[in-house]
């Protein structure tokens, strides 16, 4: 057997502690000897098989790295994977890697995420794959300076029904208090939103409300350092199957602040045809659960670009947005529409360019299309294979300097349908087949 610095990493002992107590048991002793650093290997000897059953928290300490060596860890009854520091000392430097097959699974039991970040900065997790059916996967609060990349989430999306959809089953969320997150290279399929930024907290704590959204909070949970405010986000290259949710989605509300958000490479891979769709690639503004809607300044300065979906539509405003770009924009051919919103929205310039619709092959019914507000698009299509498609598809929206520049397809439904006082500046159309009307609208002026 190998000595430990010869190794430069310590690994479970093979004894007949539980597969929890071993491996915290070897994170303790690389920490003591200034090791810093733990593998996880495929095969465990002490339970004779290429598995482990996590069944208790696993925490990771400051200045660490956990490495999961081709391994396959399935979760079980409140175990999991935390990264936790305190009010006075964030936990720091922390690097939960995945190397080969690595995987962690969550069993059967709803409950705790996979992996619990809170009051921590410099983290990396990477090379994972993740399987979290009744769970979050990963869950950030009160974190900085942290990067999430190259994860795969293979949950099984067959059959997707109305009526048998797992609540809590997000992929990625960066809750309250975090800034200078970046979430990258995500990919698979996910029974909830992909990726979910938003400034509740999913544990309640003196800065952030308690939502039911997120079920029981992990135990190592204390008071968030950080204000409930979400700050500077980059999320690149999502390629997802996020069933009837989000690829990306933002939720704000209750006074928060939500800023600074860059979305760059939202991919929904559901298969055209598809029994379901999703409300959009990307959502902007929810509020949930209860909570104040966000006033206008609240959510604001975003950027969101290169959009491929098939979704109700491509881009969800809801609540209230404040400076938001979206750019190049690709409607799939059983898609919906670019912009939706089909709540409310107070908005103070929106900039949306260059939007392409691939070709579909018939519009929608005539007697849904002349009806004159907000049209509606199934999340399970049944008969409606192809949505209404339009550029815009906005119910009761009010604000000021809405933009578009750049709108290419060979056939839409109506160009824009918007209903509310606005004021729109259109340039650069090249749609040679509207079927029904241009515009429709109560109050809304098209220059």
């Amino acid at each position: 057997m190998h000595d430990i610095y010869e190794l430069g990493y310590t690994q479970p002992e093979n004894n007949e502690s539980a597969d929890a107590a071993r491996i915290q048991a070897a994170i303790d002793l690389a920490k003591e000897t200034g090791l810093n650093k733990t593998v996880i290997p495929r095969y465990n000897r002490g339970a004779g098989a290429c598995r482990w059953v996590v069944d208790a928290p696993v925490t990771i300490p400051s200045d660490f790295v956990l490495e999961l060596d081709n391994c396959q860890v399935e979760l079980t009854g409140d175990g999991g994977f935390d990264v936790c520091g305190g009010e006075e000392t964030p936990a720091e430097r922390v690097r939960l890697v995945g190397t080969g097959n690595a995987c962690i699974s969550g069993g059967e039991k709803a409950g705790r995420p996979l992996i619990f970040i809170e009051n921590a900065r410099q983290v990396t997790v990477c090379g994972l794959s993740l399987q979290n059916r009744h769970t979050r996967g990963i869950l950030c609060r009160g974190v900085s300076l942290a990067v999430i990349r190259d994860i795969w989430f293979f949950n099984d999306l067959a059959p997707v029904l109305p009526g048998e959809l797992p609540g809590n089953a997000k992929g990625i969320t960066v809750a309250c208090g975090c800034d200078s997150v970046t979430v990258e290279n995500i990919f698979g399929a996910t029974l909830g939103d992909t990726v979910e930024v938003t400034t509740f907290s999913g544990g309640g704590s003196p800065h952030c409300g308690s939502s039911p959204q997120y079920g029981s909070t992990p135990p190592c949970s204390g008071t968030l350092v950080n204000t409930s405010a979400v700050r500077d986000i980059y999320i690149k290259n999502v390629r997802s199957d996020c069933s009837v949710f989000s690829n990306v989605r933002f939720v704000n509300g209750d006074g928060n602040l939500l800023s600074g958000a860059l979305v760059d490479g939202v991919t929904d891979l559901s298969r055209e045809g598809a029994s379901y769709r999703a409300g959009a690639a990307v959502s902007i503004g929810e509020t949930v659960y209860g909570f104040c809607p966000a006033r206008l300044g609240e959510t604001r300065n975003m950027s969101v670009k290169n959009v491929v979906s098939r979704g109700a539509c491509a881009v969800e405003l809801v609540s209230s947005v404040q400076d938001i770009t979206i750019s190049d924009i690709t409607m799939r051919s059983d898609g919906g529409a670019a912009v939706g919103c089909g709540k409310t929205l107070e908005y103070n310039n929106i900039y949306l360019c260059n939007v392409k619709f691939d070709p579909r092959q018939a519009p929608y019914p005539i007697e849904e299309v002349r009806k004159p507000d907000y049209i509606e698009t199934p999340l399970f299509p049944g008969e409606h294979f192809y949505p209404y498609r339009a550029v815009c598809n906005m119910r009761d929206i009010h604000g000021f300097n809405f933009k578009i520049n750049g709108v290419y397809a060979d056939m839409v439904d109506n160009l824009l349908r918007i209903t509310g006082k606005n004021h729109i500046e259109l340039y650069d159309v090249d749609v040679p087949n509207i079927v029904y009307d241009d515009f429709v609208g109560d109050d809304c002026t098209v220059d």
